[in-house]
Order: structure tokens, then C-alpha cells, then sequence
């Protein structure tokens, strides 16, 4: 959940839990087991909503399935769907899906902290209800539902003003234990409930997916709006910042106590269970993190999304949740009564396409999510199937997958820079000079000059870290060169590098205080690189490059440049062709080692026009999916834009 848009997702919340809802007496289908994640890309995602009723699968007239749009959700990899009713009211949809696409993974969508209270829900609707009762219980409140009461007991959140919270289920509740430890019983409630009825529920999910997850809340916080702190236990004095901050860092543990909980009871080691909100960072316990607003959650950049800064980031969640990982890129279209505009096509594009440089789900729909109202499983792109006997786009679900297996991991395509290297002695050839390295206690480490290794030229520079510090300042390589920026202009730095093991540091526009940082993953192959660096102010700036905080070991750099603007794209490549992703605003030509084709498209056929060329442009915040020729058996023109066929069959 991005934090800008946290009070539009609980409402959404709320109006789901109005809504009547019709029992249907429905016959359960045995659960379809998990499958290992599939090999083949791209990995298409829908975050898909249901109301109390089950709509939009379901006809609210007869209270039958709609099986087009049973078969829409089904052309997925995989689908985030409502918990409830699902698993109560309407066991019959989860199996419906998978008698159409016996391998869609299917994640029940729950929320972390957020309750409401509706006795008219009839007798089939439990978990709602039971999710406010056992909140209630474990505050020490009465779990009168029928009468709503919310104010026996701190389970729930209230204001200072008396108002109930946005958020308004109290994880920092907390018992001290004769340890001095604490437990957290609201938090393990909900952790008990989501286990009994939603991972133990005879509908088989495949992962669970937590919405309004958030580990801290403080940012909820305005002038006019602060949490009771002394009614949710924490001191009798609001005024009292102690209280306050006790309060933050209890409901930090007792948000971590949640997901401990939950996964300490799941005896499946390999269950996936998924976050939403704002950065993830409890790898040990979670699969994987959803980022919202995909390029600019937590009003980032598609880099800090991306790498992250200082924390989360979509290639970080990847390395560090455990596995198997399940992350997510979820972009809104601007405007839903368009969903095939020239802005939406490219965003569906961007976000598709940066997924696809890991083992991510792109995902692209309504923000509000409201499927019963704006039907955006209906939307389907060019770049989610190809016809690989045509190189045309297809709406058919056995056409997805169509790039295949990953053949590299990704990198990026740097090509000549239009604006010049402001760096002293960037090649290193003749010496080092220009370049400092220091180390500062605790860390220790030494810089040499090797030649004969380098990737460009005739040496490179070593750097040997043989004790780590606890900041990445305290062993640094510093260029001489005074570098004028000005506040808001992109700049970036381009090198070669490489590693003794996977290793990320961080690359600073140094002053007092630092102009800007990026952040750099790099492994033990030589590669290029180049990251983005935009100063928060203007001045005169040097470049530093930080080792201090990463652990011992040796890096090997060469090449080492400055300047304005950016002039790379990332790439991945597969077994049916490769991917093109360009962050920057500005559009980017690549010269690729042999021609490649566009898709014959029909969403965006002026993108996907079909054309095979080796010189690609691909335009501002854009990703271009491109065949392999080879591949591509006819050339007959696209048909119109259709539907999706009504009798999919299996992923090839």
C-alpha cells in the first residue's frame, strides 16, 4: 500500500464490507496443490478485488459464475483475490479458476490492520466478523458484535480527538511477560484467524498477500490527527513524546509479531506470504513485497524503486525475501474509460518490462480496484502474448509466456555519452592519480593498480577491504575532480566493476552535506554500469564511491566517468528475445548485435508495429519487448483488438 494512498485503500475496504451478500449453496472442488513458479516470461499478475456478493464473477441476478470472466482472470499467472468470501460464502470461484488454468497461483488478499464491524452480513460471511471479534477479545473488549462495540477494552486505534483511527486495530498492544519480553495478543490473534481459516481453508491457496501491512504509521500522523497513545497502553500523558515513541516502536514489534506469528504456524516452509505497504524489509518472514504506484512509491524514482534508497527496492526484494519470491510491480492507469491510451500502453509497458529484469510480476489495473465496477480484467496488452508462428500480438492465454526462459540476468547497454566525462584520469593507463582511497577505523583496506585484467584499456583500479566499517564513508575512492551541479538535473556515473561476491555500494555526490547517492549492485563478472545520480541542491561536488559498510573482500573498477543526462537502457535477454527498459524521460537508441522485431501489435500497434531493425529507439519512462526473428515463422498483419478466446488452453 503506497502511504499517499492508504486512506482511499481502507475505504475501499470499508464499502467492501457494506455490501449484502447472496449464500449460495455451492459443491467444494478439491484444492489444486502449488506448483514451482514458472520458468517462462513475462510473469503477468492482476490484482484483482471482489465484493461481498463475488462479483464481478459472479451474476448477482441468478447467483451463478460468468465464465468470460472466469476465463479472463484465468489467462494469468497469477491472481491476488479477496479472502473472504472466498473462503466462506463463495468456495466455489477458487476452484472454478483452476479447472480453467490448472497452474494459476492464486494468493488470498487479507489486510493486516484494518476492522469494521456489520451485523447485517449474513450467517455465511465469518471471516469479516470473526477477524473484529477476535481483535475485541485480545484488547480486552467485550467481541459484542452485534451491538459494534468498539470501546470495551484497547484493541481498537482511537485518536486524540475520540475518533476511530484510519488504521484502527492496535498491533502495539503488548503484555509484558515475567521475562521482561513482551507478546503482542491482537497481533497473534489475527495471525491465529488468517491461519485457521484462510491458509487452512479447503479452497487451497497458493500464497497469501497482505494489504495495509504497514510496519510503521507514524506518517499517518498530521497536526490536526494523533493516535491516543495512552488508550492503545502506552503512558497516561499524550503530550509526552516518550509515550509516543513507545507507542511507534511497539507497533513495529507487534506488526513483526503478526507475520512471526503466522508463519511460525504454517508448517509449510515454502508458503509464499506477501507484503503491501510502503518498504518491505522482514526477508525472513515474507516472500516478497508489492511496490505500488510503480515508478514512484513513497514519491521515489523508478531508480529508488527500483534498487532502492536506502531501503526497499524492487532488485533488492529479490535478493533478500526468502524464497520462493513473489514480488510485485503494480502500475494505475490514468484513466480507466482508456485503457489503451498512449499513456497507459506505456506504463502497462514499463512496469511489465522492469518485472521482467528479475522474477517479479508485473501488474496493471485501476487503482481503486473496484473490478465489479471498472472492469479492468478485461484489459489485456500487447506484451502479455505473443503468437510466436506470427509474431503477433494474442489474447490467448496459450500464447503467454511467450518470451521463455531467462538466458542472462540484466544489464545494461551503455551507449556514447553526449555530454562529456568530467573526471580526472577516468582510464587509469598511465597511473592513479586523481584517485584517493581511505579507509577510517574500523575499516581497513588498500587501492593498486593492476594491469592486464581491465576491460577497457590496459589497467584497472583493485581495492582490497580487509576489515569492514559501519559506514559506507569509512573506506571510500574519491575522485579529485570539482564537479558544479545544480539541484534537480540528472547526472550520471557510468564504469566498469566488478566483485569478489554480490556486492551493493553506494556512489556519492559528496559536500557538506552530501549533493545526492545512488545505490550500485554488482557481482563477480566485469560489467558496465551506470546509475543515476539527481543533487537535492546546487554546488560543487566531488564523486565518491563507498565500500565501508559492505563487508570484507575486493572490487575491480576501471573506466570511471561523470556527466550530465544518461545514456543507457537495461536490457534482459531470453530464449525468444529480450527486453529494453528506459527509465530516463528522455528517448534512447540503442544498437543492438543483430536485428530484433517488434510485436505485430493491436493494443499499440505505432509502438508495436511489427518492424525488425537493430537500431531500437525506445522512448522516455518506456520498455520495448522485442522477437528473436528466428523465432517468427509468418508475417501475416494483426487482427483487430478481440477478446480473450473463450476456450483458453495451458501455457505452452
Amino acid at each position: 500500500m503506497n502511504q499517499r494512498h492508504a486512506s482511499v485503500r481502507v475505504q475501499i475496504l470499508f464499502l467492501f464490507a457494506t455490501l449484502c451478500v447472496a449464500l449460495l449453496a455451492v459443491p467444494l472442488m478439491p484444492a489444486a496443490p502449488a506448483c514451482a513458479q514458472d520458468e517462462s516470461y513475462p510473469r503477468l499478475g492482476i490484482y484483482g478485488s471482489t465484493d461481498s456478493v463475488g462479483q464481478p464473477f459472479v451474476d448477482i441476478s441468478s447467483g451463478g459464475l460468468i465464465p468470460e470472466v472466469l476465463q479472463k482472470y484465468a489467462a494469468y499467472d497469477l491472481a491476488i483475490l479477496n479472502a473472504s468470501p472466498l473462503t466462506d460464502a463463495r468456495r466455489d470461484i477458487v476452484p472454478a479458476l483452476r479447472a480453467i488454468n490448472p497452474v494459476l497461483k492464486i494468493f488470498a488478499y487479507v489486510v493486516g490492520h484494518v476492522a469494521w464491524c456489520n451485523p447485517s452480513y449474513p450467517a455465511g460471511i465469518t471471516y469479516y466478523r470473526d477477524y473484529w471479534r477476535r481483535v475485541s477479545l485480545a484488547g480486552g473488549g467485550s467481541g459484542d458484535y452485534a451491538a459494534c462495540d468498539w470501546s470495551s477494552g484497547n484493541g481498537f486505534l482511537w485518536t486524540q480527538s475520540g475518533a476511530p483511527a484510519t488504521s484502527n486495530v492496535n498491533l502495539a498492544k503488548r503484555i509484558q511477560n515475567p521475562d521482561s519480553t513482551y507478546s503482542y495478543p491482537v497481533a497473534e490473534a489475527i495471525a491465529d484467524l488468517i491461519y485457521e481459516q484462510v491458509y487452512s481453508s479447503p479452497v487451497g491457496w497458493n500464497g497469501i498477500f497482505f494489504d495495509v501491512m504497514c510496519e510503521d504509521i507514524s506518517w499517518q500522523e498530521t497536526s490536526g490527527m494523533r493516535y491516543d497513545y495512552a488508550r492503545a497502553g502506552y503512558g497516561a500523558n499524550n503530550a509526552d513524546p516518550v509515550n509516543r515513541t513507545a507507542f511507534f516502536q511497539g507497533w513495529t514489534a507487534g506488526q513483526h509479531a503478526l507475520g512471526a506469528r503466522l508463519r511460525s504456524r504454517i508448517p509449510n516452509a515454502s508458503f509464499p506470504i506477501v507484503g503491501n505497504c510502503a518498504l518491505g524489509t522482514q526477508y525472513s518472514t515474507y516472500n516478497g513485497w508489492m511496490s505500488e504506484n510503480f515508478p514512484y512509491q513513497n514519491g521515489g524514482t523508478w531508480e529508488t524503486n527500483i534498487f532502492g534508497m536506502p531501503a526497499g527496492g524492487y532488485l533488492n526484494y529479490e535478493q533478500n525475501f526468502r524464497a520462493p519470491r513473489y514480488n510485485f510491480l503494480f502500475s494505475a492507469a490514468v484513466g480507466a474509460n482508456i485503457p489503451y491510451s498512449t499513456t497507459n500502453t506505456r506504463k502497462a509497458r514499463l512496469g511489465l518490462g522492469s518485472a521482467a529484469l528479475a522474477t517479479g510480476f508485473g501488474v496493471f489495473g485501476d487503482s481503486a480496484a473496484y473490478a465489479w465496477d471498472v472492469p479492468y480484467y478485461n484489459w489485456w496488452y500487447d506484451e502479455y502474448a505473443v503468437d510466436l508462428e506470427t509474431g503477433r500480438a494474442s489474447r490467448q492465454r496459450r500464447h503467454t509466456g511467450w518470451l521463455g526462459r531467462a538466458t542472462s540476468t540484466y544489464y545494461q547497454m551503455v551507449s556514447p555519452p553526449s555530454d562529456p566525462n568530467r573526471l580526472i584520469n577516468s582510464t587509469l593507463d598511465s597511473d592513479t592519480s586523481g584517485w584517493t582511497f581511505r579507509a577510517w577505523s574500523p575499516a581497513a583496506g588498500s587501492m593498486l593498480r593492476e594491469e592486464g585484467a581491465a576491460p577497457q584499456g590496459s589497467a584497472n583500479i583493485r581495492l582490497e577491504i580487509t576489515q569492514a566499517g559501519t559506514s559506507g564513508w569509512h573506506a571510500a575512492l574519491s575522485n579529485s575532480a570539482l564537479l558544479n551541479v545544480s539541484s534537480g538535473v540528472v547526472y550520471s556515473a557510468t564504469l566498469w566493476a566488478k566483485a569478489s561476491s554480490p556486492r551493493t555500494i553506494g556512489i556519492v555526490l559528496g559536500g557538506s552535506p552530501d549533493f545526492g547517492s545512488a545505490l550500485l549492485t554488482m557481482d563477480t563478472t566485469w560489467r558496465r554500469y551506470q546509475v543515476v545520480i539527481t543533487p537535492s541542491r546546487s554546488g560543487q561536488a566531488t564523486l565518491r564511491l563507498e565500500f565501508g559498510n559492505i563487508g570484507t573482500g575486493s572490487f575491480q573498477l576501471d573506466d570511471i566517468q561523470f556527466a550530465q543526462g544518461v545514456n543507457s537502457v537495461y536490457r534482459r535477454d531470453f530464449q525468444n528475445g529480450i527486453v529494453l527498459v528506459n527509465p530516463d524521460v528522455s528517448a534512447k537508441t540503442v544498437v543492438l548485435e543483430h536485428p530484433y522485431t517488434k510485436i505485430l501489435g493491436t493494443a499499440d500497434s505505432t509502438v508495436n508495429d511489427g518492424s525488425t531493425n537493430n537500431a531500437i529507439t525506445v522512448a522516455g519512462a518506456d520498455a520495448l519487448f522485442l522477437i528473436e526473428p528466428s523465432a517468427i515463422h509468418d508475417r501475416t498483419p494483426p487482427a483487430a483488438p478481440g477478446e480473450l478466446a473463450a476456450a483458453a488452453t495451458s501455457k505452452k
